[in-house]
């Protein structure tokens, strides 16, 4: 039977991070897959950016203080822009496979997988960032 691999991710990660802390597990892993699809998500955008001048930032555009202290604003702001579709995609995903992700399924993971879907995500980011700054500097 062929598995889907966003599954596969899922299930590596609940193994992987149920080893290290079986109390909070679900949520570190929620958490985890989350900031990864959003730095994906940065990635993209700053490739698009650097490569067809498109904007990058959604709330750059328009001049919105979310609060007054200035860094608290700021992770507000990257909160909606780039957490908040991760976070309702998964768990719109996570509530649809409950069955699928269930910790007695998935405690033979060893986390590998995911820990290089977050190494990726990562790499992938400052390759972006490169190519922007280079494409800057043109």
């Amino acid at each position: 039977m062929k598995k889907n691999i966003y599954l596969r991710l899922w299930q590596d990660a609940l193994g992987g991070i149920h080893k290290n802390n079986p109390k909070d597990y679900k949520w570190m892993a929620f958490i985890f897959i989350s900031m990864g699809n959003a730095l994906n998500i940065l990635s993209i955008l700053a490739l698009l950016n650097a490569l067809f001048k498109t904007p990058i930032l959604l709330f750059s555009h328009f001049d919105i203080s979310l609060f007054t202290n200035k860094s608290l604003d700021s992770l507000s702001k990257f909160f909606l822009e780039f957490m908040l579709l991760p976070i309702t995609i998964n768990f719109l995903y996570v509530n649809k496979n409950k069955q699928s992700l269930q910790i007695e399924t998935v405690i033979s993971s060893s986390g590998i997988i995911f820990a290089s879907y977050m190494i990726i995500s990562i790499i992938m980011l400052v390759v972006s960032m490169l190519i922007a700054y280079v494409k800057l500097l043109e």
